[in-house]
């Protein structure tokens, strides 16, 4: 499931991408007019949708990673409370 999500974002910002190449493949042919001092900005539209990827891959791992911490938590907390509970039961009357 995540991987899909993944790959969604990875298509999505490869459409975009496209979609403005395309808008400016448009200008120049129609109008021959195209802003070419733009070109640093798509330079880092497609940095950024690259860098979305692998956010949205490390996010996964990251909450996958924590789910684990979680159940291994839970498992000492409820080990040290039966010794707990098992050294109090002995002490006490």
């Amino acid at each position: 499931m995540k991987r899909l999500r993944v790959k969604k974002i990875g298509v999505a910002a490869a459409a975009v991408i496209v979609l403005v190449v395309a808008a400016v493949v448009y200008l120049q042919v129609r109008y021959g007019v195209v802003a070419w001092g733009d070109i640093p900005t798509w330079g880092l539209l497609a940095g950024a949708a690259v860098t979305a990827v692998y956010a949205a891959r490390a996010f996964g791992k990251q909450s996958e990673e924590l789910a684990e911490q979680r159940k291994l938590n839970q498992r000492r907390l409820s080990r040290r409370f039966y010794r707990e509970h098992a050294r109090l039961s002995s002490v006490l009357p």
